[in-house]
């Protein structure tokens, strides 16, 4: 699947159409994500610049309502009512929650459904402007290899710090439970990875 990575009006991806036929802009977030929109008033927001957009569009959630209840206390019925009302009201599907393994499975298959093949998604590079530091920090722990948005609130409980946790040996990124030592490894040769120089 080829992957073109540039900045977004709206969204976190797009695949294009085919000829004459609109594209699909996919507004992924976790469920976390889900329910600060919600707390913060900005999601009847985002899903009008969603509608206005002129393209098919689709909510992907990622993670579980398990998330919700352990990490956020937010009341299941109100979110199960807002998911309700993005998909009857305002017409956008809601996908999900999948595992981080499924949300790459259904843009693929997405992907193929819309053009045919498996072509070019573009996506939104950086978190957007008005969260937290803490929701980007978790944000940039969740694109780790292995690291979805349970493991990336345990892994902030023990390190305490992106800093710390960049800095950490295998060893230590593996001490987190659930995390073997395989994708420890392979999160250690990824922090400590080195660009060529320019012209090498």
């Amino acid at each position: 699947m080829e992957v073109e990575v540039v900045s977004l009006p709206v969204g976190d991806y797009y695949v294009p159409g085919k000829e004459n036929s609109k594209g699909v802009i996919v507004e992924r977030k976790t469920m976390t994500d889900l329910v600060n929109a919600i707390k913060e008033g900005r999601l009847m927001n985002q899903m009008v610049r969603l509608k206005e957009s002129g393209e098919r569009a689709v909510l992907l959630l990622e993670g579980s309502f398990y998330e919700v209840e352990k990490f956020t206390k937010f009341p299941l019925n109100a979110l199960v009512a807002a998911m309700r009302a993005i998909a009857v009201s305002w017409e956008i599907p809601v996908v999900g929650p999948l595992r981080k393994s499924l949300v790459a499975y259904f843009l693929e298959n997405l992907a193929r459904s819309v053009k045919g093949k498996k072509k070019v998604f573009a996506l939104r590079p950086s978190p957007p402007r008005e969260w937290s530091l803490e929701r980007k920090a978790l944000y940039i722990l969740e694109g780790f290899p292995g690291i979805g948005p349970l493991k990336a609130r345990e892994v902030v409980e023990h390190f305490g710090s992106l800093r710390d946790f960049v800095n950490a040996s295998a060893e230590e990124i593996a001490s987190i439970p659930g995390i073997g030592m395989k994708t420890a490894e392979e999160i250690y040769r990824v922090v400590n990875f080195k660009f060529k120089e320019r012209g090498d």
